[in-house]
């Protein structure tokens, strides 16, 4: 019947791309002509050179730099140490003569008190002959004076010529200065911290005071006099300036108070060593080196500072007469400056030299290497499949000439075995198409080629065969006779095209069973086979018989693994009496076995490749594992059930390569319900329309009026049909069709796994009521299926499509005879 449905789904056409040239060798030097700077022999050479030159070149220039580094660093330190021990001696002399005027002085008053006039004439001659002295004072103490506000004449450098200062007219009474109070306090010399000498040179400066006493007539000694002599702070800084080396090189003194000098500071003044070094982090380092400073000896360290840019070199040391800590700083980044420089215009020349090199080797290698291109070329046309081009001349006896002769020789044997390949390529086409066809028409002898699902009121049966070959000697079959099902799962020795052949003989002997027991089949099929079987080949097999009515199981095995039911949730593997296997001798016994079956038990019947299947590690899947496997899966649909136990024994040997035919038959018996249902799946082959409507009619049954089969047959047919043409799929692929009945209502439901589509709203409709002049070709199925169901209902689960149309059993007619 032509189908209205012809035009529902759309179409996509799929054109065949040009296969080409016969064949073509790929050729790895195909982008030598195309710009690949890495392609030819001279930019390989070139590369590697410049790469190789390039290493050794900065291997070098790294060494030298680490040497002459470490050269330069060590001179630094050397020389940095002799420029503080020069400087340091030098303070040392200016201080200590300082101190020992200021001591003669001191000692003079100690042993004779002279004149107020005789002192100040003391004090004018010591400013005036001693160079290094910027002033001096001699204060009484307190009460050696006839002036209330004591004695205290200050003398100092100005101008060329000694000035004079009181510095009792102070704010600050005398003896409350540092300078004096000190002094008279420890009555041990002292130098005093930095200060700013107010109301007397007005600069800032240091002071040594030295106490001078008497004895009187008792023998106590009482203080008469402070001496002081004064050291100004622009001299001391003209000494930190000869520590400067660099730019950022920077000389300090620090005294026991912790102010701080430096040479590049615009002042003399001295700041606090919390001002210089703000950061708290780095205060500790500087406080460990200044109280690890010793007389005599140097502390240096290496470490980044805050003071110049980089890392820096320190050196410090102590001063024995005044105890302050004397140091330099030097940055590295200055001293290396000559040697960074020098390095950069040798890097500068080296790549010169590089660029040089590169230009002298492309010369060389592109004249060396040009009979290479001209064989390049010959190669490309090789590799396209043009055996026939010519390669350049072969002259002399180097190695290019006998590159050029190999590509000759290469090129015969190319040609030869070109020709052997497309013949075996041929041969073995031609086998495996033979093969292919061989598996067809092996699948075609088993119920629905190979993947069988029934549902049935009365039972529900899931079967599959997986070949470990093309075609393999595994087997079921089953056949529903009035109110008994018979059912078996065979393996047959051996695999490969003879276990096929033998696996037909023996499906062709158990398609009809009669009214014989399981055991006489067997019987009957044993003698059967041993006739011409000169290979000695066997069949094992379990034949069983099942009575939908009564529920009573009797089934005969040939050697075979005996099933395994699921009885209540829990498996069972029922003991059984065996014949041996089939087609070795004739006139065997094959005992029948009974099982009384319940509604809600599931029976297994399986092959070998199910239970030794074996892993990595040479186990075997084993009955236990398949028996929890049964367990597990006791609330999944037979499908799932047998598609779950196929994908974990490939799980189990999961990196072993399959060595054994699986075949599996799943058996269930549902529990009464109201609703009767039935399901097959359909390969799409060109008979699959007369299959569905033989099984349609077949399960319907007289149990619905005539017209209800003729409208359902028609509904079925159309959809078949519209999937059969448009869906894309191929004959491999199959179509699920399900037949719900209850009282009121038969549903039908169809499945396909072929690219989405909804009929129900995509379908092109043609216009009704059209003369037949302008009537519209195709386009009537959705009307047709509308007209003759009661609901339709269309929905995509995953990756298939699925119809459901509903037809109510209970009919009426309305005033124009249409039912409703």
């Amino acid at each position: 019947m032509a189908s209205p449905l012809n035009c529902c789904r759309r179409v996509s056409t799929c054109h065949r791309q040009s296969p080409g040239p016969r064949w073509k060798i790929p050729v790895a030097g195909k982008g030598y002509r195309g710009g690949n700077v890495t392609a030819s022999i001279a930019s390989r050479l070139i590369l590697s050179l410049t790469l190789s030159a390039s290493t050794i070149i900065a291997i070098a220039l790294l060494v030298d730099y680490r040497l002459s580094r470490e050269e330069i660093l060590e001179r630094l330190r050397v020389d940095s140490r002799l420029t503080v021990v020069d400087v340091v001696q030098d303070l040392e002399r200016l201080l200590r003569g300082i101190e020992g005027n200021t001591r003669f002085i001191a000692g003079i008053l100690a042993r004779r008190q002279g004149s107020e006039e005789e002192i100040a004439q003391l004090l004018q001659e010591a400013v005036l002959h001693h160079d290094d002295v910027f002033g001096a004072t001699i204060a009484l103490a307190r009460g050696q004076s006839a002036h209330p506000n004591g004695f205290a004449p200050y003398y100092f450098k100005q101008g060329g010529g000694v000035a004079y200062s009181d510095l009792t007219e102070g704010p600050v009474p005398y003896w409350q200065r540092p300078w004096f109070d000190d002094a008279a306090s420890s009555g041990e010399p002292r130098w005093v911290e930095p200060y700013f000498d107010a109301g007397g040179a007005e600069i800032y400066m240091t002071t040594f005071s030295v106490p001078a006493f008497t004895t009187d007539d008792q023998g106590d000694q009482r203080l008469y006099a402070i001496v002081t002599a004064d050291l100004t702070l622009e001299e001391l800084h003209r000494y930190l300036k000869r520590l400067e080396l660099g730019q950022h090189g920077i000389g300090f003194l620090v005294s026991r108070e912790g102010l701080v000098m430096s040479s590049d500071a615009d002042t003399v003044e001295m700041r606090p060593w919390q001002e210089v070094l703000p950061e708290s982090q780095r205060q500790q380092f500087w406080l460990d080196m200044v109280n690890e400073a010793e007389p005599g000896k140097h502390t240096a360290r290496h470490s980044d500072c805050a003071v110049v840019a980089g890392p820096c070199i320190i050196h410090m040391t102590r001063l024995q007469h005044s105890g302050w800590v004397l140091g330099v700083i030097y940055s590295e980044r200055d001293v290396l400056a000559e040697l960074r420089a020098y390095e950069y215009k040798v890097i500068a020349l080296g790549l010169l030299c590089l660029a040089v090199m590169a230009v002298v080797v492309n010369l060389l290698t592109r004249r060396i290497t040009r009979p290479l291109s001209a064989l390049a070329l010959s190669a490309d046309q090789l590799g396209e499949g043009h055996l026939d081009t010519p390669l350049p001349q072969a002259r002399g006896g180097d190695e290019v000439a006998r590159l050029v002769q190999s590509f000759g020789h290469m090129k015969e044997e190319l040609k030869r075995h070109i020709s052997d390949l497309e013949q075996a390529t041929a041969n073995r086409s031609r086998m495996e198409g033979e093969l292919s066809a061989a598996r067809d028409i092996q699948m075609a002898m088993l119920p629905q080629s190979g993947r069988a699902s029934e549902h049935c009121a009365d039972f529900l049966l899931w079967a599959t065969v997986e070949s470990a070959r093309t075609v393999g000697g595994d087997l079921f079959t089953y056949s529903l006779q009035g109110r008994k099902l018979f059912f078996a799962v065979g393996d047959v020795s051996d695999k490969g095209v003879p276990a096929a052949l033998f696996m037909a003989r023996s499906l062709s002997h158990l398609q009809h069973p009669g009214n014989r027991s399981p055991g006489q089949k067997l019987a009957e099929l044993n003698n059967a086979l041993v006739e011409r079987n000169s290979n000695c080949m066997f069949v094992t097999l379990v034949l069983a018989v099942l009575d939908l009515d009564s529920l009573e199981l009797r089934y005969a095995s040939a050697g075979h693994p005996p099933p395994l039911l699921l009885h209540e949730g829990r498996s069972i593997c029922p003991l059984q009496e065996s014949g041996p296997a089939t087609g070795l001798a004739r006139d065997q016994a094959f005992p029948d076995n009974v099982l009384q079956l319940s509604p809600g038990d599931r029976l297994v019947l399986y092959t070998d490749g199910v239970d030794e299947a074996f892993n990595s590690a040479g186990e075997m899947f084993g009955t236990g594992r398949l028996a929890a496997w049964l367990d597990s899966c006791a609330g999944q649909s037979l499908a799932e059930a047998g598609q779950g136990l196929i994908e974990a024994i490939s799980h189990f040997a999961e990196g072993v390569a399959q060595s054994d035919d699986i075949t599996l038959l799943l058996l269930e018996v549902p529990r009464p319900t109201n609703q009767r249902g039935h399901q097959r799946s359909f390969h799409l082959t060109p008979d699959v329309i007369a299959a569905s409507l033989d099984w349609l009619v077949a399960v319907l049954g007289p149990q619905l009026a005539p017209e209800a089969h003729s409208e359902l047959q028609l509904v079925l047919e159309e959809v078949i049909t519209n999937i059969y043409k448009y869906s894309g799929l191929g004959e491999q692929d199959t179509v699920s069709v399900a037949l719900t009945i209850d009282d009121e209502t038969v549903r039908l439901t169809v499945r396909d796994a072929g690219r989405a589509f909804n009929p129900l709203q995509d379908g092109r409709r043609a216009a009704l009521g059209a003369d037949i002049d302008h009537a519209e070709i195709g386009g009537l199925g959705v009307h047709l299926i509308e007209q003759l169901t009661d609901r339709q209902h269309y929905r995509r689960e995953g990756d298939e499509n699925c119809l459901e149309l509903d037809r109510s059993l209970i009919t009426t007619e309305d005033s124009t005879g249409t039912r409703s």
